[in-house]
């Protein structure tokens, strides 16, 4: 059977082994001769050499190879689209801002609308009271004047009357119950304009006999009020009432 055979070491690993063997060997002697200088001699620093062993330098290892920077489209694209959906809803929140505040300013313009119209009502309603009131209150006063102008009509009726009856002579032999009515018109002056049988007595002489009377008393007396000559610029004569 052959032997397995050992490998062999290194040269340069024997030669360095050698080396340091030596080395020590060298400072062993020299430490022991110092030793023995030592008691008569002053000691004198001496270099102490320190033995190292010489290994073999490793080689020397190649720098890993710088991990390839990851690609970063996705992040920015990730990023732009986070951007944009921010974007969209910071713009539809503030449209949604802007729609409520138009609202907002579209209910506040139809109440002062509202507000308006009720004002305006409001206001239509007090001027026709007023209206209404002040035509009551024309009314009650135009009532006022009229009946006074027509106290004071009375008033120169029964003079125009009494004017009338004393010019006035009953024709002889006409019936005791005959009686006549004449319509008169006059100026506000009293002067006659004109006058009309509207209720014959049967008796042409006695109604002729009331025209001639009224036509003998002009001018007749009249107000100075024009409203309450106006009241009497036409009237009746009843000869029943003279």
């Amino acid at each position: 059977m052959i032997a397995a055979a050992h490998p062999r070491p290194p040269v340069d690993s024997v030669k360095a082994l050698a080396l340091a063997v030596t080395v020590h060997l060298v400072a062993l002697a020299m430490l022991t001769l110092n030793f023995n200088w030592s008691s008569s001699v002053a000691p004198v620093p001496v270099n102490v050499i320190k033995a190292v062993v010489v290994t073999e330098v490793p080689a020397k290892k190649q720098a890993a190879p710088k991990p390839a920077k990851p690609d970063d489209s996705a992040l920015r694209q990730q990023d732009a689209r986070r951007k944009a959906d921010a974007l969209r809803k910071k713009k539809a929140a503030e449209k949604k801002a802007a729609e409520k505040r138009a609202k907002i300013a579209r209910q506040k313009a139809a109440e002062r609308k509202r507000e308006a119209a009720a004002e305006a009502r409001h206001k239509q309603a007090q001027q026709l009271m007023q209206q209404q009131l002040a035509a009551e209150e024309a009314e009650r006063e135009r009532a006022a004047r009229l009946t006074a102008a027509q106290s004071r009509a009375a008033e120169f009726m029964a003079r125009i009357g009494n004017r009338i009856s004393s010019k006035w002579r009953r024709p002889p032999g006409s019936p005791r119950d005959a009686f006549a009515v004449v319509r008169v018109r006059v100026t506000a002056t009293g002067r006659i304009l004109s006058v009309k049988v509207v209720r014959s007595s049967g008796d042409p002489l006695f109604d002729k006999s009331i025209e001639d009377a009224v036509f003998l008393a002009e001018p007749l007396p009249m107000p100075t009020e024009p409203d309450v000559a106006e009241l009497l610029r036409e009237f009746n004569i009843d000869t029943e009432k003279l």
